[in-house]
């Protein structure tokens, strides 16, 4: 398998942290940093993480009421709804593809609730989790009949085997122990349940264009996974029928650039500022498909995981 960086970009030296959280070998080299938090890569399957991972007080720091793009601009936050929506749209248009078009779905992370609102008018019976409390009330104020709760997965109280999709968008990436997480989220699906997962990906054009200045390299971003790691992540917690799709969102030149504003990476937010600013508003603001940074997967749940 081709590595993402080559070998002269990552010391030699290996660095001792135990073993690799997804094959589970213990030949793990230091990559580079992020703010606050080194980047790891294992010699062996490629998987990048962050060891050791930020505090709950740096997190706390990052995790503001400012975080989300237009949190402090009334027009930005309103064409964010109008993206993210649209892109909702996208990944349940996805689910209807393999014949999933009903039910109970369960959102983690599910944000401001566009996804759940988009559900719930497609017929859906909704449940949102969201460790914000300020974000979970905007998701609820969407909503006619779903619940949105209110803490991480694992401290709320949610039915065994009793969702028929689960969707984690941008979220897995964010997460302390992505196997521990996929496999309380297995345990809430029904047997033959469909797991959604929306997350970056080092196999993007974005990741292999930019390396070390990809923009998803963030102190908050635990874990960077590719096709490679996350199947094999589904497949010992528990998952089957794997697909690997383009990551497709509805973006715009604006989100872009507002995105190198709020989030900057040398050379290329300055770049952005250049391409963009003389570009009329009504033009970069229009809605594009386009597969950027990230990869969609669609798994089953369909054996009893593995030891």
């Amino acid at each position: 398998m081709r590595p993402f960086f080559h070998n002269n970009m990552i010391e030699t030296k290996e660095y001792k942290i135990g073993n690799c959280p997804i094959c589970h070998s213990a030949h793990i080299n230091y990559a580079f940093s992020v703010p606050e938090a080194p980047i790891v890569c294992c010699a062996d399957c490629n998987f990048l993480f962050l060891h050791p991972q930020p505090s709950d007080e740096v997190l706390r720091r990052i995790y503001t009421d400012t975080y989300f793009l237009g949190a402090t601009d009334e027009r930005m936050r309103a064409h964010v709804a109008d993206l993210k929506t649209a892109t909702a749209k996208l990944y349940l248009d996805q689910l209807a593809g393999q014949g999933v078009r009903g039910g109970r779905l369960l959102e983690v992370g599910c944000g401001d609730g566009y996804l759940l609102t988009a559900a719930e008018l497609r017929g859906y019976e909704v449940t949102g989790v969201e460790y914000s409390e300020h974000a979970a009330q905007r998701a609820r104020a969407g909503l006619t009949r779903g619940q949105v709760l209110v803490g991480e997965i694992s401290q709320v109280s949610l039915p065994s085997e009793a969702f028929d999709v689960c969707i984690l968008a941008d979220v897995i990436e964010h997460v302390r122990d992505p196997r521990s997480f996929l496999a309380t989220v297995r345990g809430h699906l029904k047997p033959g349940g469909c797991l959604l997962i929306a997350t970056p990906t080092t196999d993007s054009w974005s990741a292999r264009l930019m390396r070390r200045r990809w923009m998803e390299f963030k102190t908050e971003h635990m874990s960077y996974f590719s096709r490679h790691t996350l199947g094999l992540l589904l497949s010992q917690t528990g998952f089957q029928s794997i697909q690997f799709l383009p990551g497709y969102k509805m973006i715009s030149l604006y989100y872009v650039k507002a995105h190198f504003e709020s989030y900057p990476v040398p050379r290329w937010t300055s770049l952005a500022r250049f391409a963009f600013g003389w570009l009329p508003r009504s033009w970069l603001e229009k809605p594009r498909r386009l597969a950027g940074s990230g990869m969609l997967v669609l798994a089953i749940k369909d054996r009893a995981p593995s030891p």
